[in-house]
């Protein structure tokens, strides 16, 4: 992004500041060099060379309000390997300068062909329509970024807000090589901003609770009134457990009576402890104790 956005500042910076070079005498190509941008400007140019070049009028008709010109484009055979060439049809109205071709080129890129161009050159037109200039191939296109200064709606604050940014851009990039003058212009900047920063101070913050109070119109009480009610167990509500009959109670009753404890191996007692844990090791004599099970090397029985 950050390759993207230096290229785009490069290219802005050609088309605000470098003059072209021009082919023909016609206004309208100067014209076209300070509405375009530089890019578009060449491909303009182009075009207007080959009205002049690769153009003529073979017939005119009167339909209405508008004329009809026959325009043949001797290099469209080139393209398509026909032995005649192409005739295209031109609709113009010098009322409202509307003007329309059958090669549809400014329906499809927004930009005018060399047949209207030479229906303007016949009709000596010198300045450039500015009907048919589209904002997206201009110098100054609009601006279709969103930060915290622009908001959906288009508004007086927020073209100014564009007009005043987009001149500091410009002055910037004029004053570029010059040094001397571009440091004046950031201590007058930091001048501007050390007196707005007096004149308007700095809002504080705002607490969460504060604006919840703002938004739905009521305050916060200092006290707290109404305490949690306690949970309490109604009638009929019933047993999350599972329901077992007496007859399956007295069962396992007598299965965990009938069921052999474990015994601990040093006092004999099956009070559910062992020999680790005893309570009575202490008080148990070494002779009361049990003997460990262990197999002598004397009894076993080794044969060769």
């Amino acid at each position: 992004m950050d390759s993207q956005r230096y290229v785009q500042r490069k290219n802005d910076h050609k088309s605000r500041y470098n003059t072209p070079e021009y082919r023909t005498e016609l206004k309208l190509e100067r014209d076209a060099s300070d509405l375009y941008s530089l890019s578009v400007f060449y491909d303009v140019q182009d075009e207007l060379v080959s009205s002049i070049v690769h153009c003529l009028s073979i017939n005119v008709e009167k339909i209405g309000l508008f004329e009809k010109y026959f325009i043949r484009d001797n290099e469209v055979k080139k393209w398509k390997y026909k032995n005649s060439s192409e005739v295209y049809e031109v609709l113009y109205s010098s009322c409202d300068m509307s003007v329309t071709c059958t090669c549809k080129r400014f329906e499809l890129f927004g930009l005018l062909c060399r047949h209207i161009f030479y229906v303007l050159r016949m009709n000596n037109v010198q300045d450039f329509p500015n009907e048919y200039v589209l904002d997206r191939w201009s110098k100054t296109p609009a601006s279709i970024s969103f930060d915290a200064t622009q908001i959906a709606a288009e508004t007086s604050s927020c073209s100014d807000l564009r007009a005043i940014r987009q001149i500091v851009e410009d002055t910037v990039d004029r004053l570029m090589p010059f040094k001397d003058k571009l440091e004046m212009y950031r201590l007058h900047l930091l001048e501007l901003l050390s007196s707005a920063e007096d004149e308007v101070p700095v809002a504080p913050n705002k607490n969460k609770a504060d604006i919840f109070c703002s938004v739905l119109g009521v305050t916060e009480p200092a006290g707290v009134e109404i305490q949690v009610p306690r949970q309490s167990k109604n009638k009929g509500t019933g047993s999350h457990s599972r329901w077992k009959n007496m007859d399956k109670i007295l069962r396992n009753k007598e299965a965990e009576s009938s069921k052999k404890r474990r015994t601990c191996f040093t006092c004999g007692k099956a009070e559910g402890h062992n020999s680790r844990t005893c309570p009575y090791k202490n008080n148990i004599s070494g002779s009361c104790k049990r003997s460990t099970r262990s197999t002598r090397s004397a009894d076993v029985d080794y044969q060769e």
